[in-house]
């Protein structure tokens, strides 16, 4: 801030050194060469799915966002979702809250590309979806979508999957998605 400022720095403190590169990951070569061709499979057209686990602290996240970065560079859409802890008054793993970051992005992508992009990566699914992320609702095209006939528990559920399911396909397009 005082260099910013054009202010010297006080006697007998350095210069703070710039951020100029981000450290390499370690110890994790072997899942990395085991998970890239996962992801060119993914943007070859052909889903697969790769779980991460292990104890707090051992680097899950960090290869997440690794594997993440090689999927950019190779053009496959990449989402993050994030579950919250619970606090009063709110369940634990609310339904689709993972997934929510992907709803919106696909709003993005609508709002965007018009009523063509609506119709091709929601269909007649967007009503569905929307129930649950509110940005859908105002997506060029909404006009179109069927009023949704209402289902027992089950088949409600069943038609949610599918719904996610087939916009997930949709959003994957030619170059596949990565959802982390």
């Amino acid at each position: 801030l005082r260099r910013a400022c054009g202010l010297p720095s006080p006697a007998g403190i350095a210069e703070a050194r710039p951020y100029v590169y981000r450290s390499s990951l370690f110890g994790r070569e072997d899942d990395m060469r085991r998970i890239k061709p996962r992801v060119l499979q993914a943007r070859s057209g052909r889903g697969a799915v790769v779980l991460l686990g292990g104890e707090s602290g051992v680097g899950k996240t960090r290869l997440a966002t690794e594997i993440g970065l090689y999927a950019a560079s190779m053009d496959v859409a990449v989402v993050t979702g994030h579950c919250a802890e619970p606090t009063d008054g709110r369940a634990a793993g609310a339904p689709l809250e993972a997934l929510l970051p992907l709803l919106r992005v696909i709003a993005d992508r609508c709002l965007e590309g018009g009523a063509e992009a609506t119709a091709r990566l929601l269909g007649d699914r967007g009503a569905v979806l929307a129930a649950f992320e509110r940005s859908l609702a105002g997506v060029p095209g909404v006009d179109a979508w069927p009023e949704l006939p209402r289902l027992e528990p089950h088949g409600a559920r069943r038609r949610l999957f599918a719904a996610l399911f087939d916009t997930m396909v949709a959003l994957a397009g030619t170059n596949g998605l990565l959802v982390v």
